[in-house]
């Protein structure tokens, strides 16, 4: 009875006396000194001032709902911002990521002082928890791919004067890397653009080549029957030849300069038995050479065949 009594008055005394206790929050453990309001690392510089009197303590620290904001999130993606956090104090949250599909998050924590950044992540909810702990100052990178759909996040402020600014944001892309992204989407459109482009003018090479190669293989086969001295043109006016038009049931126009033939005009009967105008269709050989063809029927006004097998029997016959 007289030990019972003995604990209860040590315990009230080290209340009266104590200005510090120990507490827990997500794992880690803090020395908060009540006086200040104010939480320190065991063995740190600044637990020093509880004057080695601690209170052992199961509770979990304290957490200022009015500084830290909400405590429970479970958007896809999104942020909390502190807009001060006081020298040596803390905030944390609880965020679960059980909606979303992918078991990765990508974290980005900004401030603009100095903090201790921790992250406690878990699988499931039966699944151990992976620690992630992380010194962030306003000069240093701060993104972290965390496998997880459970997250614990920790900040506590090491600054030992003024507030901090804090923000932890989650699945969002921060200033910098969208605009590393807005680059990459800038070049990838220009030099999309660019192989566009050379491709077309490759195409159109391609395509004028073809059309000469094309050219030069029709020019190579019709030279083949015309003979060097192109005489069978002088044989159009004796096949082919020029007369006094005078049928007066002859309705349809020339369909070259698309006028009508009139009594006493000059005209020319081709091979397929179309006529024209003598002056319009021998301006048309003219112009089409060597490779003429009825610009009604497209026949080959010239069979280049025959031609050539008439010269070769007028030479041999003349031998």
């Amino acid at each position: 009875m007289n030990y019972i009594i003995l604990t209860v008055i040590v315990f009230l005394l080290q209340e009266i006396l104590a200005d510090c206790y120990k507490c827990t929050i997500f794992g880690s453990e803090f020395i908060l000194n009540k006086d200040f309001n104010l939480y320190c690392l065991p063995n740190s510089i600044c637990s020093e001032a509880c004057s080695g009197v601690i209170i052992p303590s199961t509770e979990a620290c304290p957490r200022s709902d009015s500084i830290c904001s909400t405590y429970f999130h479970s958007e896809s993606s999104g942020s909390i911002s502190i807009l001060g956090i006081s020298p040596l104090n803390i905030c944390y949250w609880f965020l679960d990521l059980r909606k979303r599909t992918k078991s990765s998050t990508i974290f980005d924590a900004e401030t603009t002082g100095h903090m201790y950044f921790k992250i406690n992540s878990y699988e499931d909810e039966n699944s151990p928890r992976i620690v992630h702990e992380y010194d962030i100052t306003k000069e240093s990178k701060s993104e972290f791919n965390i496998t997880g759909k459970y997250f614990e996040i920790l900040v506590f402020s090491m600054a030992i004067s003024g507030d901090i600014k804090v923000k932890v944001l989650w699945n969002q892309k921060s200033s910098g890397s969208y605009e590393e992204s807005k680059n990459i989407i800038i070049i990838s459109a220009s030099g999309a653009a660019f192989l566009i482009f050379l491709m077309c003018i490759i195409a159109c090479l391609i395509m004028t080549i073809r059309k000469k190669r094309e050219s030069s293989r029709v020019s190579q086969q019709i030279y083949e029957f015309v003979p060097d001295d192109c005489s069978f043109i002088s044989h159009m006016d004796t096949n082919m030849p020029s007369k006094l038009f005078c049928n007066k049931t002859l309705i349809d126009p020339c369909c070259i300069c698309f006028e009508k033939f009139y009594l006493g005009c000059f005209v020319r009967e081709l091979p397929c038995n179309h006529l024209f105008h003598t002056h319009c269709i021998d301006e048309w050989i003219y112009m089409k050479k060597n490779y003429s063809s009825c610009p009604l029927c497209m026949k080959n006004i010239f069979d280049f065949t025959s031609q050539l097998d008439n010269s070769i029997n007028n030479e041999r016959a003349l031998d």
